[in-house]
């Protein structure tokens, strides 16, 4: 049987707390795996193989046919099936062991075949299996076996036909159930489908190393499982269920697949609803839907925790492709602990591809839990294009993320909780909650919410937390740098090139060494209430970084206070871009702080280790002000003083960033285009958007729109759509209820199977009519690329950016206009020539380029070196005893002296003699003063301990250091 396909992706790893005590299975676990009873087991050849037959049956003998044999069953007999078998009227086999010559079959024809408590086998090779035509039914039940067939049991296009089977094993069958249809049809029926077991205890007859291929595979098969199954179990087959062809439905709960060599599920086309189900270590994707209706997953576990080879990628869910109007809904469990090698393997716990995403798609990930603890691992991954017809939630979800072993390779290895790379649209990322199951160590580049290229609108980052372990110890026996020791991630929010979000009430509480990195072009930024504890930096803004002014937001930096320990940030707030900080300042309400209790006066609206930090250019006081309290939206109707610098051409392009000034263009003139009531507000606006309407920002702001028009769906389209699925949503739980019904009867109640197949004939109805509503929503789609590529033509590029960006958005549009997405070879060798370039210089386009391109195209690229340089320094520890008390008041403040030590001297990183320096034990005890350094740093003779250099300057500010003394 040849795989249609190889879509390779990554899987993942959990932990057992996630199961149900009452898993029958939980208790017996090995380090991790979960033992199939019929592993290690003979074989039914082995066991029965030299049997003497009771009868012998089939073509070449005396019963050809079931109506050759007296009775309507064999009840205990030991049978040997010569030739094929054709169960001409309804037949039972009762407590036999069958063997079965290689190559024979049994043929079901117009009659009902039962297999109850029995044995099938065959010898050496392969027997067919049972082959069902018209108006057959099979019913297999009550520890029945069946090994050694290529398909154990068939049907391609049989007319009125069912298959009723529980507590049924499978066992080394190239396929257990194999369903092919030339076309949608409503037969055969899996009516009952509970307690089965498929799986491949050692290699096929005939071979040395082929495993089954699937437990289920179809083709065209409207519904494989109603929401009634339950309870099936698949082991070391290459594929659990595989689905080919028109849209399909998979439901029910309790599927427990255990190490399956590729994937799980694959679901070709349709719905997915499964519930209270295990996979353990599925070596691809443990779910793949490659176009979804609607996908619920519902508490489910995804575990992969043995070493997996020859595969470079393993995910628990992946969605490739999302039909108009579907629904994602995953609440789950998912974990991955992998070493990561050179070429080794990588985990991602849920991906959800963009860029094939229908209007109408609504996507939810709530209440989860993800662990990836590996390097290059990502919690929850959004590559592409999600459009602005589409919404996407990310809500309550905990994500625990490990850390990389050695530098990263390029920033696609750093290990991340929730990864977006690529333009998004109302895409909320709200209330979740980040930690690491490693302490950050320096080096590592492990990311909270890493979110790159993105220029949409409706997004939003908040209430989401990044917390750490506990920094400190009381005393008298504290630990020595503990600084690096209460971290999980390098960063809790690194935006890169990702415009139009709002970021608001997210709290850095120790769990991130930098809690907010802003880097190149991140303008219209809505950066409001946050709160950071005790990070080394707690807003960062890179050298090439832009986020637009920010008028008293209401955010909070914090000293992080643990059992009278205060840890004071190396930095509160640093801005590089220096010539842009205007267009990065904070203006608060309160004046700067003047030091840390019990030595100054602290704010935490304004505190006093800011960078640059002379002038006010980054922090200012506007006393008159007062500070936000909700996460406001940011005004489509505001402009800000950034835009009209940049309307007025006052916004120059950053030295190491030269692509940013057509970064800050496309920006404000998108903003013009899309809101045009704006344009009237200044005449610098208007001059801006008038030369700019027929010029290349113009052209490629308005080709972007006219992609994005082409996501959106016709309202008829669209209502017609939601119809049937409702229709197919109520038809499936009305199935589901007669499925009940069979699973209890001994014979088939024909009123309830005539009830059935009226149901699936409606089913089917629908599918029938929502294909038709897709196609028309793919032509309307088609229509809006071709606009989108006419208006594309019109740009002639000058700079190398402007040349990549639209030579990106040719390919992209090319490929979803008339390659179903796909990339060609020559394609391909642009975008590694795109791909190859540093993004400073090479402009949006090139992480574009490289989240296009293939994994095998584009993983090993030793990229330029895109690491923000966000300079390490040492937090300050001081003891603030039992009770502290945070003063509310604000002076302003100089920098003060860092102090270390070396050779057992103190030593100032400047030589300043304009200062009086004291020293304080842990008990605030002052031990030494001087107003000259020199006599400070001689001072040797302090016992072992923490002590605590306070520096005052000529205005009387404050400065607290921490040294230590170990001799």
């Amino acid at each position: 049987m040849k795989k249609s396909y190889l879509n390779l992706t990554l899987f993942l790893v959990i932990g057992l707390n996630g199961f149900s005590q009452t898993d029958p299975f939980i208790n017996c676990i090995p380090n991790g795996f979960i033992p199939d009873p019929f592993e290690n087991a003979a074989t039914l050849c082995q066991t029965y193989g030299s049997q003497t037959p009771d009868l012998t049956i089939g073509e070449g003998t005396s019963f050809p046919y079931a109506t050759d044999i007296l009775g309507s069953t064999l009840d205990g007999k030991r049978i040997n099936i010569i030739g094929d078998f054709t169960v001409d009227k309804s037949f039972t086999f009762k407590n036999c062991i069958i063997k079965i010559n290689p190559g024979k079959a049994i043929f079901c024809d117009v009659q009902s075949l039962k297999i109850d408590n029995s044995k099938l086998f065959a010898c050496d090779q392969l027997w067919k299996g049972i082959i069902m035509v018209d108006y057959s039914s099979i019913y297999c039940r009550n520890n029945t076996i069946i090994e050694d067939a290529e398909g154990a049991i068939q049907s391609e296009n049989p007319v009125f036909s069912f298959i009723n089977l529980s507590n049924t094993t499978f066992n080394r069958n190239r396929i257990g159930v194999l369903i092919e249809n030339s076309a949608l049809n409503i037969y055969p029926q899996i009516s009952v489908f509970q307690n089965n077991r498929f799986t491949c205890t050692s290699p096929l007859n005939g071979t040395t190393n082929e495993y089954s291929f699937a437990g289920i595979k179809s083709k065209n098969l409207n519904v494989i499982t109603s929401q009634y199954a339950k309870s099936n179990y698949f082991y070391d087959l290459h594929y659990g269920i595989f689905t080919e062809g028109e849209a399909t439905e998979i439901s029910g709960s309790i599927y427990r697949m255990f190490r399956i060599k590729d994937e799980g599920i694959v679901l070709c086309k349709g719905k997915l609803d499964i519930s209270g189900s295990l996979f353990l270590n599925c070596r691809i994707n443990a779910v793949h839907v490659l176009k979804n209706q609607t996908t619920a997953i519902k508490a489910t576990t995804f575990i992969i925790n043995d070493q997996i080879i020859n595969n470079n990628l393993h995910t628990a869910i992946k969605i490739d492709e999302f039909l108009p109007n579907s629904t994602t809904n995953i609440t789950t469990s998912i974990s991955g602990t992998l070493n990561w090698s050179r070429f080794g393997e990588k985990i991602t716990g849920i991906h959800l591809q963009g860029n094939k995403i229908a209007g109408g798609t609504d996507i939810k990930v709530t209440n989860s839990y993800v662990l990836v603890d590996n390097r290059g691992g990502i919690g929850i991954n959004l590559p592409g294009l999600f459009p602005s017809s589409s919404s996407t939630l990310l809500e309550n979800n905990t994500i625990t993320i490990g850390l990389s072993n050695d530098s990263p390779f390029n920033r696609m290895d750093y290990p991340t909780g929730i990864s977006s790379v690529g333009e998004k649209n109302n895409l909320r990322i709200l209330s979740n909650k980040f930690t690491g199951s490693t302490p950050y160590q320096s080096g590592d580049q492990s990311i909270g919410i890493s979110i790159v290229n993105s220029t949409g609108q409706g997004n939003e980052i908040s209430t989401n937390e990044f917390y750490g372990i506990k920094v400190l110890n009381f005393p008298p026996n504290p630990p020595i740098n503990i600084g690096s020791k209460g971290h999980y991630f390098r960063t809790g929010l690194t935006m890169e090139n990702a415009m139009n979000f709002r970021v608001c009430n997210n709290i850095n509480d120790n769990g991130a060494d930098n809690g907010f990195v802003f880097d190149k072009s991140c303008l219209n930024t809505n950066f409001i209430l946050n709160e950071n504890y005790g990070s080394r930096y707690g807003t960062f803004i890179s050298e090439s970084g832009v986020i637009s002014e920010q008028e008293h937001k209401g955010n909070k930096w914090f000293l992080k206070i643990d059992k009278g320990w205060g840890l004071i940030p190396y930095r509160y707030a640093s801005c590089k871009n220096l010539p842009e900080v205007d267009k990065n300042k904070f203006t608060v309400h309160t004046t700067q702080s003047t030091g840390f209790p019990p030595f100054g006066i602290f704010n935490e609206f304004h505190p006093d280790r800011i960078e640059p930090d002379q002038n006010n250019e980054f922090f200012d006081a506007d006393l008159n002000g007062s500070p936000s309290t909700a996460c406001v939206t940011q005004l489509a109707s505001t402009i800000s003083e950034t835009d009209l610098a940049i309307a007025g051409g006052l916004y120059s392009s950053n030295s190491s960033y030269p692509s940013s000034l057509l970064d800050a263009n496309k920006y404000l003139f998108r903003k013009l285009f899309l809101n045009p009531e704006l344009i009237q507000l200044n005449p610098v606006l208007q001059t801006f958007y008038n030369n700019n309407i027929n010029n290349n920002v113009g052209y490629l702001v308005k080709a972007e729109k006219l992609l994005d028009d082409a996501y959106q769906i016709n309202q008829t389209i669209s209502a017609n759509i939601n119809n049937n699925l409702n229709n197919q949503l109520l038809i499936s739980s009305e199935i589901a209820e007669l499925d009940s019904l069979l699973s209890i009867s001994d014979e088939s109640d024909s009123s309830v199977i005539l009830q059935r197949t009226i149901l699936v004939q409606q089913y089917l109805y629908h599918q029938l009519q929502l294909d038709s509503f897709y196609s028309q929503a793919n032509l309307d789609f088609y229509f809006g690329l071709e606009l989108a590529l006419n208006e594309l033509q019109l740009i002639n590029t000058i700079s190398i950016y402007e040349t990549n960006e639209k030579a990106y958005l040719n390919i992209f549009l090319n490929s979803l206009r008339y390659q179903e997405g796909r990339i060609t070879e020559s394609q391909g060798e642009i975008l590694k020539s795109i791909a190859e370039q540093c993004p400073t210089v090479g402009g949006f386009a090139v992480i574009n380029a490289r989240n296009l391109l293939p994994f095998c195209y584009s993983n090993f690229y030793e990229f330029c070196d895109e690491q923000i340089d966000i300079p390490y320094g040492d937090q300050t520890f001081i003891y603030l005893g039992e009770n502290p008390l945070i003063g509310s008041n604000n002076q302003s403040n100089q920098e003060g002296l860092f102090s270390n030590l070396i050779n057992n001297k103190i030593n100032s990183d400047q030589s300043i003699t304009e200062y009086l320096y004291e020293i304080y034990n842990l008990s605030g005890q002052k031990i030494e003063s001087s107003s000259n350094p020199v006599d400070i740093h001689n001072r040797v003779n302090f016992s072992n301990g923490i002590y605590f250099l306070v520096t005052t300057d000529i205005s009387g500010n404050k400065t607290v250091s921490k040294f230590v003394i170990l001799k």
